[in-house]
């Protein structure tokens, strides 16, 4: 996950996953459900234009496959 700031709250930190790598061309693409009485999830879903400039912040977390398992995976 990424440490994300947009100009519409630009000091109220919110963590997102990218829903795909990044293209390219460097473009990062978010995946945002508005929550109802959110402060942030609502400006990013309904005030995001083109052009806006987001801040984000080095990446945290990771994603391993367990070394010691004979189970089936599905990671979609």
């Amino acid at each position: 996950y990424v440490p994300v700031a947009v100009p519409q709250r630009p000091k109220m930190w919110r963590y997102l996953s990218p829903a795909i790598p990044a293209n390219p061309y460097g473009e990062i693409e978010f995946h945002v459900r508005k929550v109802r009485g959110g402060w942030v999830s609502p400006a990013i879903v309904g005030n995001t234009v083109v052009g806006d400039r987001w801040l984000l912040g080095a990446p945290l977390g990771g994603l391993g496959i367990p070394r010691n398992t004979k189970r089936k995976m599905l990671m979609i």
